[in-house]
């Protein structure tokens, strides 16, 4: 072999070398999800939580709950998308786009193929044998846009009619309790995401939307509340209070509290 040709080959190897090399630098490290005790298979669809897979990618998710429709907002590089949410037959919509859900203990459980719909800038793909996700941003940065999403566009929220004069019947006594900040920002089963900070509670079969006017027997403090979730479970238990509302009811520092129950209307 002449020398022409060895120094032609040596140089062709370098270049391919180099050439790999780059687009090896060029590729991020994926982002591995295996929280799989979170997974949830329903027929052929295998279901994600939405919150712990996408802010693990550094896409940040907030509700939106005083406007008409009911929101969750998704922010990533500076963009924000909606997500709108009907609690009626459990789907979300942004666009001509419509995803159902599962709310699984207050946890918002979307498909796989939403993330490989929504994500962009990454490739998702799972582990056949757990399920665990791995998403591999395309950039050397590392960073994780979304797509296929409608801009967040803001609400006013509408004016609700005089009310007229309020009456109370009487429902129920029982003992009240309390929940706040460990489940703060999770799913109601009314699919309404919880705020320790609103006049909120849990009842085991009224209407979600009820009006309960909830009074402490123990001082005569009263507070009205709206019914967006089920609970509580424990006997003798008749409702499960908001912090906000725990907090009027001077009943935080006790955690249980004797109350009267009577429906607004």
């Amino acid at each position: 072999m002449t020398k022409t040709i060895k120094s032609a080959l040596a140089s062709f190897a370098l270049g391919a070398f180099l050439l790999t090399s780059v687009g090896m630098a060029q590729a991020a490290e994926p982002i591995l999800w295996n929280q799989v005790d979170m997974i949830k298979t329903s027929g052929d669809l295998t279901y994600y939580p939405l919150r712990s897979v996408l802010e693990q990618t550094g896409v940040t998710i907030k509700w939106v709950g005083n406007e008409a429709r009911t929101k969750l907002v998704l922010e990533a590089g500076g963009q924000s998308h909606q997500l709108i949410l009907h609690a009626d037959n459990q789907t979300l919509t942004s666009g001509d786009q419509t995803f159902g859900y599962q709310n699984v203990n207050g946890s918002l459980m979307l498909p796989l193929h939403f993330f490989m719909d929504v994500l962009d800038q990454a490739s998702v793909s799972t582990n056949r044998t757990t399920g665990a996700l791995a998403i591999t941003p395309v950039n050397q940065d590392g960073k994780v846009g979304l797509r296929h999403l409608e801009a967040y566009v803001a609400e006013p929220k509408p004016q609700a009619p005089a009310a007229p004069a309020e009456t109370c019947t009487y429902y129920q006594s029982g003992q009240a309790t309390w929940y706040g900040a460990a489940l703060h920002g999770n799913y109601t089963a009314s699919g309404e995401p919880f705020n320790m900070y609103d006049l909120t509670a849990a009842h085991k079969t009224l209407p979600f939307g009820t009006r309960v006017k909830v009074t402490n027997l123990n001082n005569g403090l009263s507070v009205v509340v709206r019914i967006t979730d089920r609970g509580p479970f424990a006997p003798g238990r008749v409702i499960d209070l908001s912090m906000a509302a725990a907090q009027q009811l001077n009943m935080i520092s006790s955690g249980v509290a004797a109350v009267n129950l009577e429906i607004v209307g």
